[in-house]
């Protein structure tokens, strides 16, 4: 199906985009030119903030996986990675958290407990490890 070949494509671009934006692989500047499109492409619209939870879900996956490999050689991008990471947060947090908030007295949750709840919920995301 379109679907299953679409997710090997994401898949292999994610691979390979790991490997260019590593300096054991590739050369320095090569890879600072390779993250120059890679960052902004992952953490905007078009990435992490997408409104398709499964590309939201692919890109944070391969930002982990390139801020890993690029290790140093990310410190230009950080102003971009934490706005995207944030926006990111918000976006990935799941719709219940927003019904619970102003459904809170009806189910038997106090506000303190629900973001009690949201903290936990992002101190286990991936993002964290960003």
């Amino acid at each position: 199906s379109v679907r299953k070949e679409g997710l090997f494509l994401i898949r292999s671009l994610s691979n390979l985009s790991e490997r260019l934006t590593n300096p054991t692989y590739t050369r320095s500047a090569h890879v600072k030119d390779a993250l120059e499109i890679l960052i902004p492409l992952l953490s905007g619209d078009e990435g992490m903030t997408h409104k398709v939870k499964e590309v939201q879900g692919v890109s944070v996956g391969a930002l982990l996986r390139i801020v890993k490999a690029a290790s140093r050689l990310v410190a230009p991008h950080l102003p971009m990675l934490v706005t995207g990471l944030l926006s990111a947060m918000s976006t990935l947090e799941p719709q219940a958290f927003s019904y619970m908030q102003f459904h809170t007295s009806s189910i038997d949750l106090t506000e303190e407990q629900l973001e009690r709840l949201r903290i936990q919920a992002v101190a286990n995301s991936p993002l964290q490890e960003a």
